[in-house]
């Protein structure tokens, strides 16, 4: 049985890991999987996700669900500045660091939602999304002014995404299918010493995606 606060806290970390792959896949980036564990030592829920960010194959997965129609891409674009050029260049880690970001908007926006938004939890667990967003803009920006205003870029390309109300509806609806499958017992846990590990797989995300796209938005 979870409790209300660790079933608070698992909650917020399904929306996270699903803001991760929403924005991931919404910039043409397959998922292969999500993972949610709650560790009993320190009576709290972690995640984390992968995604096929080098993959030359396509996502075929994706592409039999005939879903891009139903994606508006064309309010989900960022406008770059022009410079530096060409922008294809940049665009890998401009795009990585748009999902690194994806975990800390996700919950800024969970908790404005539930009229909590100056909670001090708002950006709790996001330390490790920012480090990983900050060393990329280190390993190809020389200036850190530029440095400064990629990690703003990506953090505003990602808002721009998960406040668009269908990307925020497959986020929703993965989230609380995650939760849902973990709280009535639909999922079962590998289990290592006291850490209960619950795998989401590329299946299980897109056919939330299909439910959130065909069913539930007109």
């Amino acid at each position: 049985m979870i409790d209300d606060v660790s079933l608070q806290d698992l909650r917020v970390t399904a929306f996270h890991e699903a803001g991760h792959a929403v924005v991931a896949r919404l910039l043409g980036i397959p998922i292969n999987w999500i993972a949610l564990e709650y560790i009993e030592q320190y009576k709290r829920w972690n995640g984390e996700h992968n995604a096929s960010f080098d993959s030359v194959i396509r996502d075929w997965m994706w592409d039999t669900l005939h879903l891009e129609s139903k994606i508006p891409y064309d309010n989900l674009r960022f406008e770059y500045p022009t410079s530096p050029e060409p922008y294809q260049e940049y665009k890998k880690v401009r795009d990585r660091c748009t999902i690194d970001y994806a975990g800390l908007v996700t919950q800024r926006l969970f908790y404005k939602r539930i009229g909590q938004e100056d909670s001090p939890k708002v950006s709790e667990g996001c330390s490790n999304d920012i480090d990983r967003a900050t060393n990329r803009v280190q390993e190809e920006f020389q200036e850190q002014e530029a440095r400064e205003k990629e990690l703003a870029y990506a953090e505003s390309h990602a808002e721009k995404i998960l406040s668009n109300e269908i990307a925020w509806r497959m986020l929703e609806d993965l989230a609380e299918y995650m939760v849902n499958a973990i709280t009535h017992g639909q999922k079962d846990a590998e289990e290592y010493g006291l850490t209960k590990k619950y795998w989401f797989t590329c299946q299980d995300i897109y056919a939330s995606f299909v439910s959130s796209l065909r069913g539930n938005i007109k």
